[in-house]
């Protein structure tokens, strides 16, 4: 777009091409999961707008969440999908869709770590604190671990993690936001 004081947005002259940006999906990090979903996929690529709010990715016909995005590559969580079967990513930026590459889902239950309890279940936003998670098979490297938590208006925010056994996960609460 270009600008011209007093005249404003100056247009295209017949016979001058837009710059034109194609959007291209070359590979993701991981291309086999569990049907659990809930984990974190790097797509690489090119045409990607560096606003999470202006690019979509849907896999077993669910909105999958954008981590972060860059011109060339975009992390995301992979949605969880009731099917045992191969799905296409759908990439969509404005008007341009992509749904070259494809992920398949594999039966999660036996692997998949279990939550039976989260302690406190309700704490004061303004206020830090720490929160216990308790079940199991969370394993007890915090390396390959992320806690998020997310208010009543979306937003979602990644809690340290204090301590980890395979059965509980102890986390910081922030406070003041």
């Amino acid at each position: 777009m270009v600008y011209v004081n007093q005249y404003g947005i100056a247009g295209l002259a017949s016979g001058v091409n837009p710059l034109s940006i194609p959007l291209n999906t070359d590979s993701l990090s991981s291309t086999t999961g569990g049907n659990n979903g809930g984990y974190l996929i790097t797509l690489t690529g090119s045409g990607f707008p560096l606003d999470v709010s202006l690019i979509k990715i849907e896999i077993c016909q669910k909105q999958a969440t954008i981590k972060t995005t860059t011109n060339i590559q975009v992390e995301f969580y992979i949605p969880a999908c009731s099917t045992l079967t191969t799905e296409a990513v759908t990439v969509t930026v404005a008007t341009l869709t992509n749904s070259t590459l494809s992920f398949t889902y594999i039966d999660g239950s036996g692997t998949a770590p279990q939550i039976t309890a989260i302690n406190p279940v309700s704490a004061n936003p303004g206020i830090k604190g720490t929160m216990i998670i308790t079940g199991s098979g969370f394993g007890t490297d915090a390396s390959v671990v992320t806690v998020f938590l997310a208010n009543n208006t979306g937003k979602i925010y990644q809690l340290p993690i204090l301590t980890i056994s395979d059965t509980s996960i102890k986390t910081g609460l922030p406070g003041g936001r």
